[in-house]
């Protein structure tokens, strides 16, 4: 007997061709191009793996930045002090008036003593002038302290320059309480230099 014949589809699907790498590896001198392209692509993937590791660590470290900051605005914004910075408590003097008043009297004698002791037999030098006038300034203050007025402001100006017969003016204009607040001046003259010297002193509440 014969066996039945089977019967065959109408429509075959084509076969689809398989690739294998290896093959396609070991073939350079037909396709050159190919070992290449795989290059690139493990290069471009190793590269992609590198960046996402950096946006990560990136990321992270900008979130607590942000966090520390947000918590130190929370804090500012509430009144709350830094704890490595404490506010000093300072209680109130009600005092309007100082205990002792600028005497102009005394702080005259005080300028014109500097004065005499540091110029007397100076010649005028202009490579050293401004070093002198900063170190008179810094002697009448120190000796002005001295004297010790309390809650006053001491200022002074100095000065100095060569003696040739011409003629020098100084002015000066402030806005303070006359009742407290004073100034004493005193001008040293020779036949070298010319001198001179004021001393504000301003009471501060």
């Amino acid at each position: 007997m014969k066996g039945k014949e089977q019967k065959k589809p109408d429509h075959v699907p084509p076969k689809v061709p398989t690739i294998h790498l290896d093959s396609l590896a070991g073939k350079d001198d037909q396709h050159p191009s190919d070992k290449s392209r795989l290059t690139v692509l493990s290069q471009q993937s190793h590269r992609a793996s590198n960046v996402e590791s950096a946006v990560g660590f990136l990321s992270k470290r900008m979130s607590r930045r942000f966090g520390r900051r947000m918590s130190e605005r929370k804090d500012s914004a509430h009144g709350m002090p830094h704890p490595a910075q404490p506010v000093p408590k300072m209680e109130p003097t009600y005092q309007l008036e100082p205990k002792g008043t600028f005497s102009s009297c005394a702080v005259e004698k005080l300028v014109k003593g500097v004065l005499h002791e540091q110029l007397d037999t100076i010649k005028y030098d202009a490579r050293s002038c401004g070093n002198l006038t900063r170190t008179l300034v810094d002697d009448i203050k120190e000796r002005v302290k001295s004297l010790k007025y309390e809650r006053y402001k001491i200022i002074c100006t100095v000065t100095l320059g060569e003696n040739k017969g011409q003629g020098v003016m100084t002015t000066s204009r402030c806005a303070w309480e006359p009742k407290f607040d004073s100034y004493a001046s005193y001008t040293l003259t020779n036949k070298n230099i010319f001198c001179t010297a004021c001393v504000f002193g301003v009471y501060v509440d």
